[in-house]
């Protein structure tokens, strides 16, 4: 249906690694993800990534568009937890997003992201 999008995306399945030491390997990471068009203003998403030699991080988020071209977003990963929040205004071909993030050891983070679409 057009409210599911189902993906997958493999990080460096061979493990290449940049030198001979073993500790420098490159982990694989796979990631399996859902997004689902609740409304046509609400949109969930879950994911799971796995990375080589770690425990599976399972994260979720919700994106609620409040007026035409402006939403806001939330979420929560796990391993560690971590929550983030933030809002996305599109104006013609770009895109301008300011969030948040909280972590265990880092505290709060800030992001800030441009996108064009040409």
């Amino acid at each position: 249906t057009e409210e599911l999008i189902v993906g997958i995306k493999l990080f460096n399945p061979a493990m290449v690694r940049f030198q001979s030491n073993e500790e420098l390997r490159t982990p694989a990471i796979m990631q399996a993800g859902v997004t689902y068009d609740v409304t046509d203003r609400l949109t969930a998403c879950l994911e799971i990534e796995k990375q080589t030699f770690k425990r599976p991080i399972i994260k979720t988020g919700l994106e609620y568009e409040i007026i035409q071209n402006i939403r806001l977003q939330t979420g929560v990963a796990s391993n560690p937890m971590r929550y983030s929040f933030g809002i996305n205004a599109e104006l013609a071909n770009m895109q301008l997003g300011i969030a948040i993030q909280t972590h265990q050891t880092l505290g709060i983070s800030p992001h800030i992201g441009l996108t064009y679409h040409f």
